[in-house]
């Protein structure tokens, strides 16, 4: 029987709208990635209970189905990864089918040959596979009667107790822009500690997702340069907001969007050549707005370090702020690296980066 409860979309908006498009049109759009067919699997949240949608590749043989839990070759599982574990049976829409199926974590030789199958399907996982240090996980999903599924969903919910909010945190690294998770904590932590630790691994795995779209969508290869690291050794790009609050994060992002804003600036002094090195020409990043989600791939085309005194009329307008003039520019840094740096004032040989991009997705 399908999957009843409350649906909460994925906040990645391609998943997202790649779902929408496949549901309104029962399959007859939105079905392939890069020429390549995709499903889309429904599972049931594992802490939350919540019904949750994400498209993934093809991988079919003999009326049984895969799905690779990749995230892309980042450390740790996908979200949804725990969701299986917790709660078996899944729905699954290949084109304009739908049906219930059990899913089974594969071991060894049964790995190995739907692995060869996923690999032959979507060639990706084998560049995944390098790029993480973990095994990743590969579900086989079996078709099962709705009377059948049915059953197991009840004696699945008795049996449950407090188990599905461990698993969906246990093994997770959930270290992110808005903030990691202890990972020293006990499993036995209040109900607020098990949402806060979620939240951390949804925002995650969200940024591995929105970069696999959007590196697909902006046409960068297998070995395109991420912040002086090659995709095989680094997992996704970094992932910053712009600004020092959540409304300012939105605004400027907002503007970045809408092809107004394609310089920012910051204080060199924030730069300490190791741990937070300088940007280069290049190097690309995920901006993500207020509440830590990702929302646009960009490209840094040009830095210079300047003096706050020698940034040009053109540097201001391509920041796009205010009315774009440069003594807006002024009148604003002046009150941002102030209220930010500590500052009295910012001296006319104050050393400001100044960095040019360009948007590469969405676009």
């Amino acid at each position: 029987m399908p999957l009843h409860g409350t649906y909460e979309p994925s906040t990645d908006d391609f998943s997202r709208e790649q779902v929408e498009l496949i549901e309104r049109t029962n399959g007859a759009e939105g079905t392939t990635m890069r020429g390549m067919p995709v499903i889309v699997l429904v599972s049931r949240g594992a802490k939350s209970g919540k019904i949750r949608k994400i498209p993934l590749m093809r991988v079919e043989h003999d009326g049984q189905y895969a799905v690779v839990a990749s995230l892309g070759g980042a450390p740790k599982h996908p979200t949804w990864y725990y969701n299986l574990v917790a709660h078996p049976h899944v729905e699954l829409r290949d084109g304009a089918v739908v049906r219930d199926y059990l899913a089974r974590e594969l071991e060894g030789a049964e790995r190995e040959t739907w692995w060869a199958r996923s690999v032959e399907a979507y060639p990706d996982y084998a560049d995944y596979a390098i790029k993480t240090s973990r095994l990743i996980p590969v579900f086989v999903l079996e078709p099962v009667d709705p009377e059948v599924a049915e059953q197991h969903d009840s004696s699945a919910d008795a049996g449950a107790g407090t188990h599905a909010g461990t698993a969906a945190v246990a093994g997770s690294d959930a270290g992110v822009v808005a903030g990691a998770a202890d990972a020293g904590l006990p499993y036995e932590e209040t109900e607020q500690e098990l949402e806060r630790i979620e939240k951390a691994t949804e925002l995650d795995d969200e940024i591995a997702e929105f970069w696999e779209n959007a590196r697909v969508q902006a046409g960068l290869g297998r070995i395109a340069v991420v912040g002086g690291l090659t995709v095989a050794e680094n997992v996704a790009p970094v992932a910053w907001s712009f600004g020092d609050n959540p409304e300012q994060a939105d605004r400027l992002l907002g503007l970045v969007l809408d092809g107004t804003k394609t310089a920012t600036s910051s204080a060199l002094s924030e730069y300490d050549g190791d741990d937070a090195p300088l940007p280069r020409e290049g190097d690309l990043s995920i901006v993500v707005d207020g509440a830590g989600h990702p929302k646009a791939l960009i490209r840094t085309t040009d830095v210079a370090v300047v003096p706050f005194g020698e940034v040009s009329d053109d540097f201001a307008a391509a920041e796009g702020e205010g009315d774009r003039s440069l003594e807006a520019w002024r009148t604003d840094h002046t009150e941002f690296f102030t209220r930010v740096l500590g500052l009295v004032t910012v001296p006319e040989d104050f050393m400001v980066v100044t960095e040019r991009f360009e948007l590469l997705y969405p676009r």
